[in-house]
């Protein structure tokens, strides 16, 4: 009986009462680890999984095709790349507009848009629409822009001023006008700051209705230093006048008239009697030496005159040289393998002559010169000082000026409707560059030199100021 009741009493005590007590502690112990264990094993686990699931992509990597790869790599190349253009076409968006409002004196009036048929060689040149009109929706009251501007630019888009001296004359004559008519110089501005940005809406106008001739720009440089230097700051109205009106006056008369002069005199020691000189187009430069070895020389000579299309400007030159008196000859280019075999001399004039000896004249002038070269003529090319510049060129192609394709079509031509064939471009370029090596002698206002020998001329130049 004393057995059975300790039995009864183990288990009352490992059952009842004192398992309570003994469980609360017991619970209220095992809770925490409960929970941090909980957590933790939440957060291992979450990492066993992440590096489980990095293991299964780079299985899965492993056994994917290379080309699957790559093809992903191309995309998120391209996309970089396309990132980074826009990008770049953002900022220089932001480049141009700051350009644009920081620079006061550009022109705002409007604008010839740029033609789409266009020869894909000469996609980087500027080629404008001649159907739209530059005027249409100009007012002739508008201030920035003169009417003797206007009117000098419509007649050098007509063409009724073409040639490359007679358009610098005419530009540095507009610009004198219009600074004694219009300029007025600010109370408290510079005078030069204000004189330049005035003339440059007038420039832009011009270069608008066609691109400025290199003896033009040349001719600007020398404008726009002698202002900048010469000009003191505090000049008044009438004296900034009186300034370009005398450099314009001294700029004519010493840099081309007097240049011309001194350039027919050398290039009269190459001429003799019974020669038989080929011109090609029509030159002020070569009109008035041939006029100086005519009139002054007294030397017989006949001339072939060369003339291509669309201008035909060589019948002009053919015009004033048999009013002269002169006996000519006139020939198309196409039939100019024929006509130079009579020729004794070529005498040509330049747009422009570069560092490197090259020259840069009305298209058609490389192809004389290689001819002559061809039946060992001698070629003679005539060039004012003002016109050789710094720059050097190699072909035709890096810079040149395009001229209105529909001007290569007559009213009869098969090609009246070329706009509407969509594989049909026409090309009508106005300059090319003929290598120094086919040309044996340059006649400037210092004397015959080699082409080789620009660089001397353009050292000249400047001490000559």
């Amino acid at each position: 009986m004393m057995e059975e009741g300790r039995k009864k009493v183990r288990e009352g005590g490992e059952g009842s009462a004192p398992s309570s007590k003994r469980t609360t502690p017991h619970t209220s112990h095992a809770s925490t680890p409960t929970t941090t264990s909980s957590s933790f094993g939440s957060t291992t686990a979450t990492t066993v999984s992440g590096a489980q699931s990095k293991k299964q992509q780079k299985k899965e990597n492993k056994h994917q095709p290379q080309g699957d790869k790559k093809q992903g790599n191309k995309k998120q190349g391209d996309g970089n790349k396309q990132q980074q253009q826009q990008k770049q076409k953002q900022q220089q968006q932001q480049k141009k507009q700051k350009k644009g409002k920081n620079d006061q004196s550009s022109w705002k009036g409007p604008k010839r848009p740029e033609a789409m048929r266009r020869v894909d060689l000469f996609a980087h040149l500027k080629q404008s629409d001649h159907s739209v009109s530059l005027t249409g929706e100009l007012k002739f009251s508008q201030k920035s822009i003169p009417e003797e501007s206007i009117k000098l630019g419509l007649q050098m888009a007509e063409g009724n001023v073409s040639e490359s001296t007679e358009r610098c004359i005419s530009m540095l004559q507009l610009l004198k006008e219009i600074v004694r008519r219009f300029f007025t110089v600010p109370e408290g501005k510079i005078a030069g700051h204000t004189l330049i940005s005035f003339i440059n809406p007038s420039v832009d106008f011009l270069h608008q209705c066609r691109p400025l001739a290199f003896s033009m720009r040349q001719a600007l440089k020398k404008f726009k230093g002698s202002i900048s230097e010469d000009m003191p700051p505090d000049c008044t109205t009438e004296g900034a006048a009186k300034f370009v009106s005398d450099f314009v006056d001294t700029f004519i008369e010493n840099r081309i008239k007097r240049s011309q002069i001194s350039i027919a005199k050398h290039a009269n020691k190459k001429i003799k009697d019974n020669d038989v000189l080929l011109v090609f187009g029509a030159s002020t430069l070569i009109l008035n030496v041939l006029k100086y070895v005519h009139e002054v020389e007294k030397t017989n000579f006949r001339v072939i005159v060369i003339d291509s299309r669309p201008s035909f400007s060589g019948r002009r030159q053919l015009k004033q040289l048999a009013e002269m008196g002169i006996s000519c000859k006139y020939s198309l280019i196409s039939g100019l393998s024929y006509a130079i075999r009579e020729a004794t001399k070529v005498l040509l004039s330049a747009s422009c002559m570069l560092s490197n000896g090259n020259v840069v004249g009305r298209v058609g002038t490389a192809m004389i010169c290689m001819m002559a070269c061809h039946h060992f003529i001698p070629v003679i090319v005539g060039c004012e000082a003002y016109k050789f510049s710094e720059i050097a060129i190699a072909d035709s192609f890096s810079e040149n000026e395009l001229g209105d394709p529909q001007e290569l079509v007559c009213e009869d031509s098969p090609l009246k409707d070329w706009m509407t064939i969509e594989d049909i471009k026409l090309l009508n370029l106005g300059r090319d560059v003929t290598p120094a090596k086919y040309v044996d002698a340059v006649a400037t206002d210092f004397g015959l030199v080699p082409p080789t020998s620009s660089y001397a001329i353009l050292r000249k130049a400047e001490e000559s100021g």
